[in-house]
């Protein structure tokens, strides 16, 4: 079975998600969960930092090797989408995608 968990500092933001994936855990930092391969982590964009932002995704895939992390934007943005995928992030969408598609996503992943 797969667990779905999101990193957020605004878990408010997170409706949608929340809708997609009722049994999903949100929490501010991976901290010290230690998610499966079979599970996702999905990290919720919150500023306009790109470059900190890639070095948090890289920090939390070498944390979590192996599991897929996805991106949720709140404004999606090419040049950021890029620079997720090339540090490694299996997919990128908008926090306000619909609940069918955020499942989708996961089902890709």
């Amino acid at each position: 079975m797969t667990d779905h968990y999101c990193i957020s500092q605004l878990p408010e933001q997170l409706n949608r998600w929340r809708e997609a994936y009722p049994q999903g855990i949100v929490v501010p930092k991976l901290g010290n969960l230690k998610p499966q391969e079979s599970d996702i982590v999905w990290y919720h964009l919150t500023g306009n930092d790109h470059a900190s932002v890639a070095k948090a995704i890289l920090i939390l895939l070498r944390k979590c090797p192996g599991t897929p992390v996805v991106a949720l934007t709140p404004l999606p943005d090419q040049n950021e989408e890029t620079q997720l995928l090339n540090a490694g992030v299996v997919g990128y969408c908008h926090v306000l995608a619909a609940p069918e598609m955020l499942r989708q996503v996961g089902q890709s992943v």
